[in-house]
């Protein structure tokens, strides 16, 4: 019987770091290429929680919940990003993903996060849209250096505080800088 674990990157039990890296290698090679064998993902000034799904000691589905503050449009936004969600193959079409999603959208509504985004194929729009996220078709972010960013585009949110509905106008004026990294 699956079992959902949500841990802080600092708890992230060794083993079951590994298999998320490992999973994470598949899919994100155009990232991991660039860094060294072993590069840990979870940047710990964004305070890393993942939320797993697991068998045993087996990983089925994966989520990961990180924040920064950003600032956009003169304003200062708490803002948090959903990344690193999968199932593994042999394994899809049982509901995972849709549970880990809703744990980790859950912890977004329940924490001080005004607005949180993440990035998603076209083909997912409806299945982070069951979960409540907005899509956000206009928006670009911009991630990396900020004399030569890279953009992302297909971009959903969710609008948390008081302040974060005020606030969808003004990320539609994007783009918007995230830092190093997307999420």
């Amino acid at each position: 019987m699956p079992h959902l674990r949500i841990y802080p990157a600092r708890k992230l039990p060794a083993y079951l770091k590994w298999q998320i890296v490992a999973f994470m290698r598949t899919y994100a090679w155009e990232v991991f290429r660039r860094k060294p064998i072993g590069w840990d993902f979870m940047q710990p000034e964004t305070h890393p929680v993942s939320f797993a799904l697991m068998e045993k000691r087996v990983l089925l589905s994966h989520a990961l919940v990180t924040w920064r503050d950003l600032s956009h449009t003169g304003a200062s936004y708490r803002t948090y990003g959903l990344s690193a969600v999968f199932t593994f193959p042999d394994v899809r079409g049982r509901g995972h993903g849709h549970q880990v999603v809703e744990a980790a959208t859950a912890h977004i509504l329940a924490s001080d996060a005004d607005v949180a985004m993440l990035r998603c194929q076209p083909e997912l729009k409806r299945f982070y849209g069951a979960a409540g996220w907005t899509p956000m078709d206009d928006l670009k972010i911009l991630y990396g250096s900020k004399e030569n960013p890279t953009e992302g585009d297909r971009i959903m949110m969710l609008f948390v505080s008081a302040k974060g509905p005020l606030a969808q106008a003004a990320f539609r004026q994007g783009p918007v800088y995230v830092g190093d990294y997307m999420w």
